[in-house]
């Protein structure tokens, strides 16, 4: 089966799968549907890579729950992801935001608060890397998240 006859069984008419909107949209309220995220409404992510153990993730979280209002706060912010390997010993953090002048700007503090955030629950910060986002979907409500 080829890609275009793959689309159109999924998708019926001329194959295109209905678009969830890209930006500041998609990650606001509830998101659904894929979006390649075009050039004129590009998101970018920071990534922090930390080295933690079971203990030093749950610090992490209280901690998280200290710095995210001021995230939400900045300029530009438009969601936070943090993923834990199963066995604790690694921690990403992914920022987004809504364009790579909002990044920048948050760059320097971001950079401060994440080295202090991690001196804080003992964790070693690994890396810290930014990207262009050019691929998002969200489709996950609150009742999609177990408690």
């Amino acid at each position: 089966m080829t890609t275009r006859s793959c689309a159109r069984t999924l998708y019926p008419g001329d194959g295109t799968p209905p678009r969830a909107p890209a930006g500041r949209e998609a990650l606001e309220g509830v998101a659904g549907g894929t979006s390649h995220v075009s050039s004129s409404r590009t998101l970018f992510a920071r990534m922090h890579i930390l080295e933690t153990t079971a203990e030093v993730h749950d610090r992490g979280l209280e901690l998280l729950d200290e710095i995210h209002p001021w995230l939400r706060e900045s300029t530009g912010f438009r969601g936070l992801l943090r993923l834990a390997a199963v066995d604790r010993s690694k921690t990403v953090v992914i920022t987004l935001w809504a364009d790579e002048a909002a990044m920048a700007e948050t760059a320097e503090i971001g950079r401060g608060v994440s080295a202090l955030a991690a001196e804080a629950a003992g964790s070693k910060h690994i890396a810290l890397e930014d990207y262009e986002v050019t691929f998002f979907e969200a489709g996950l409500t609150g009742k999609d998240i177990p408690t």
